[in-house]
């Protein structure tokens, strides 16, 4: 039974239950996911004979195999990645769980704008006459482009769905967590009855229940949150929705890694950013013949631009260029101009993400060295109450307190694991071919 005085400490105990669901509906809200399983070492997977995760490759500075666009002037060495191509392990129904590996490289290959683009690609090579030099030269780099657009979005594609698989894999954890601490609460709440029934004033079992209910709210948001990233998960991946929910995600959340030194990842970063080589290859190709392109490209790469010359001089894509020479030299320094931005982005991108990922190991570790002093003191408090030495009761609101950092642990990691996503689609790393 709980003596006196030590009811109160009980319900005031239950106080720590509400920051576990909170955790949970806060991680769903976020629009970047979550964290690990503390049983589970850093870097290791929860089944033997997984592939590494993309994400612990790259905040390790493990090397990825890098997408390479042909730059010749023709069109063969323009490679794309055409809608259906596998890349990737058997079919979602054929395997018995889903590794990163394999959701990263469903996303990819089913990422919609980079399909549309691929098929794009193939329409300028069917629209421009072959006889023609400037017309071939125009198309040759339309064609480039999209390529290297459409490898950004498959790169933005894998790197949304790690984060729906991490955020399913945490949120699950959770649930396991809110689970365990409904179980706390109605073995108090048992207590705090008895303590009624033998008429001592610090019986409060209206307030457990209280609680109880609380929990069971927050394990229903916890709940829904997971079918609702299951979904999208199927949409991302181009998988059957009654396979996605069926689905068991048998990688962990990634541990702490040894992050690329900063100039190394900005370098990795400017070498396969897409979006920056999509620029790259514009700028010196501008010529008299490839001008009506560039203008239609302009555009595209960056919304606004383009457009005033084109309706000026009223040219079409595969039209004449002529003699621009003013037009042109302006065109140059302009998508130097934008190179340049561009690079500065991804630099900004890459910083972010970096610095964020370092704080995000800080945190992770001081959550980890209060979690070890909450779980020594629970076996002090279980201890003692093997002794009679504390009152009963006193051992479960230790496990409570266990059981709040162990809930901080897991938003700690949900950002840690964003953060590694981050800094992976900042360097074009999420998805390379």
């Amino acid at each position: 039974m709980l003596s006196r005085g030590k009811t109160n400490n009980v319900v005031c105990g239950m106080v720590l239950l509400a920051w576990i669901g909170g955790a949970s509906y806060a991680a769903a809200q976020q629009p970047r996911f979550l964290a690990v399983a503390p049983a589970n070492q850093p870097g290791q997977s929860s089944q033997p004979g997984q592939p590494n995760r993309p994400s612990q490759s790259g905040a390790s500075g493990e090397s990825t195999n890098s997408a390479e666009t042909g730059e010749s002037e023709s069109l063969e060495a323009v490679e794309m990645i055409q809608p259906g191509e596998q890349h990737a392990a058997s079919p979602a129904e054929s395997v018995a769980g889903w590794s990163v590996e394999s959701v990263r490289h469903w996303a990819a290959q089913n990422a919609a704008l980079a399909n549309a683009l691929a098929a794009e690609s193939r329409s300028v090579g069917a629209a421009y006459d072959r006889q023609k030099d400037d017309q071939r030269k125009q198309a040759c780099l339309t064609q480039m482009v999209l390529a290297h657009l459409a490898a950004h979005d498959r790169n933005r594609a894998a790197a949304e769905a790690m984060t729906a698989y991490y955020r399913i894999v945490a949120l699950e954890k959770q649930v396991n967590l809110l689970t365990d601490a409904i179980e706390v609460v109605e073995t108090l709440t048992r207590l705090a009855e008895k303590a009624e029934e033998l008429e001592l004033p610090d019986g409060n079992s209206n307030e457990l229940r209280r609680q109880r209910l609380e929990l069971g709210v927050r394990h229903v948001d916890a709940a829904t949150a997971i079918r609702k990233l299951r979904l999208r998960l199927a949409r991302l991946t181009g998988q059957p929705l009654t396979a996605t929910e069926q689905a068991w995600l048998s990688d962990p959340l990634p541990g702490a890694g040894n992050p690329l030194p900063l100039d190394e990842a900005l370098s990795d970063a400017w070498a396969h950013r897409h979006d920056l080589q999509a620029i790259e290859v514009v700028c010196p190709r501008i010529s008299a013949d490839t001008m009506p392109a560039v203008r239609s490209l302009m555009g595209v790469l960056q919304p606004g631009l383009g457009i005033a010359a084109a309706v000026a001089t009223k040219c079409s894509l595969f039209a004449a260029g002529g003699e621009e020479g003013q037009d042109v030299c302006a065109r140059r320094n302009q998508c130097r101009q934008l190179a340049q931005t561009r690079r500065d982005q991804i630099e900004d991108e890459v910083r972010l993400a970096m610095l964020e990922l370092e704080a995000s190991y800080q945190r992770t570790q001081l959550v980890r060295d209060r979690l070890e002093l909450a779980r020594q003191a629970a076996r002090e408090q279980a201890k003692a109450v093997e002794l009679e030495q504390s009152p009963a009761g006193a051992d479960l609101l230790a496990a409570l307190e266990s059981l709040e950092v162990q809930g901080d642990l897991q938003t700690r990691l949900m950002e840690q694991a964003v953060a590694e996503v981050e800094l992976l689609e900042a360097r074009g790393a999420a998805y390379r071919r």
